[in-house]
């Protein structure tokens, strides 16, 4: 769907489905502590109805689910999300993981500037992108700065996915600007 690079985004689909369950075996205790559809033990069922599920959200346009790829390797990486919460489809939240052994090699940074791409192309009344990062993610606040997204909020003792009491960061990536940005860089 979309490339930068050795990075490829492309929707999830059920041919990805062994290689996301390992990802997700890999980084089980990560993705569980963030992540409401990550409870343990996780299995293949989860994971398949995870996918169906995401196929039949975008399908009717509530979602788009997109698995990061190595471009060359066909490795899945890890994956990227943005849900509706306007149903005027004008305002998203993103969230992303990458699978703990291929962290800290750049490809979430790579990956988020393409599914902001895709999500304009597909979705060109989308206004608004928020990603939410808990204060103590120091990396996913540097990935959503680097794709663009600015700091709009801190909310304090919030709860995560989880029932935790958190700090959050919200980044917000404003399209208008965005697109302003891409032109500008381009030119």
């Amino acid at each position: 769907m979309a490339h930068a690079g050795n990075i490829l985004v492309e929707p999830i689909t059920m041919s990805v489905e062994q290689q996301r369950m390992e990802a997700i075996e890999e980084s089980a205790e990560q993705l569980n502590e963030h992540f409401s559809w990550c409870e343990l033990p996780y299995d293949i069922h989860q994971n398949r109805l995870y996918i169906m599920e995401a196929l039949e959200q975008f399908d009717n346009r509530r979602g788009l689910y997109l698995a990061v790829m190595h471009r060359k390797t066909k490795l899945f990486l890890g994956e990227m999300a943005a849900d509706w919460v306007a149903t005027d489809e004008q305002r998203v939240n993103i969230v992303y993981w990458i699978r703990k052994q291929q962290q800290n090699n750049g490809y979430a940074s790579k990956a988020l500037p393409l599914l902001l791409t895709v999500l304009r192309a597909h979705f060109p009344l989308l206004k608004f992108a928020t990603i939410n990062v808990e204060a103590t993610n120091m990396v996913s606040m540097g990935i959503a700065e680097k794709a663009g997204a600015r700091l709009v909020s801190y909310v304090k003792n919030t709860m995560n996915a989880k029932g935790a009491l958190v700090n959050v960061l919200s980044f917000q990536v404003d399209f208008d600007k965005y697109d302003k940005a891409r032109r500008k860089k381009r030119a």
